[in-house]
């Protein structure tokens, strides 16, 4: 009788001590769908950013921007190199340039398009289309997507970009690192059109 009536009294605190399990068990494997929903969705929305110097590269500082200027692949090359990079935006990424370049690759990554601009006379770039543009202005924003949508291989083709300088040093890119990121406009014109490069 005293072995029946421990083991009844034992039951029931049993069972609050299981659902309880059940309840944290449950609440975890949520957390983890969830988590990856998200993540999966944030991918196919190519909203994840991993880009060097986000907020400068996508415009999320909302800097006021000089007028466009047109230059060449060459003159971009030769711009100085900054001693040291840090998060917030350099005088000279105010500028926004107009150049006539070929398009040689273009290539979709997690956080926008990259593209290997060339002027046919051995200089090599790198350009950007960010995807993830939150933050930006609304006006930037629709810029951005524009350009983004119009990108591809091109042997003539008008790009307006604002100059960003990277730590990364590639093999395609600009001797100085500097880059035309992010993208503003992108127009493929007939290559007979005699804009040179």
């Amino acid at each position: 009788m005293t072995r029946e009536r421990a083991s009844s009294a034992s039951r029931p605190q049993a069972r609050p001590i299981r659902a309880h399990l059940l309840a944290t068990s449950t609440v975890v494997a949520v957390a983890i769908l969830c988590w990856c929903a998200g993540a999966v969705t944030a991918a196919a929305s190519g909203t994840l950013c991993d880009s060097q110097r986000l907020a400068v590269a996508t415009l999320r500082d909302k800097p006021r921007l000089l007028p466009v200027r047109t230059t060449t692949l060459a003159q971009l090359s030769k711009l100085p190199k900054p001693s040291r990079l840090s998060q917030a935006r350099l005088a000279d990424e105010r500028r926004v340039y107009q150049l006539t370049v070929q398009v040689i690759r273009v290539q979709k990554e997690t956080d926008g398009v990259r593209l290997v601009l060339s002027d046919g006379a051995g200089h090599t770039m790198i350009a950007k289309a960010p995807g993830c543009t939150t933050g930006a202005t609304a006006a930037h924003r629709r810029q951005m997507a524009k350009a983004r949508a119009a990108i591809r291989v091109c042997s003539d083709a008008v790009l307006v970009g604002v100059l960003f300088h990277t730590r990364r040093h590639e093999r395609s890119g600009a001797p100085n690192g500097v880059e035309l990121e992010p993208l503003l406009s992108f127009e493929c014109v007939a290559p007979a059109i005699p804009f040179g490069h």
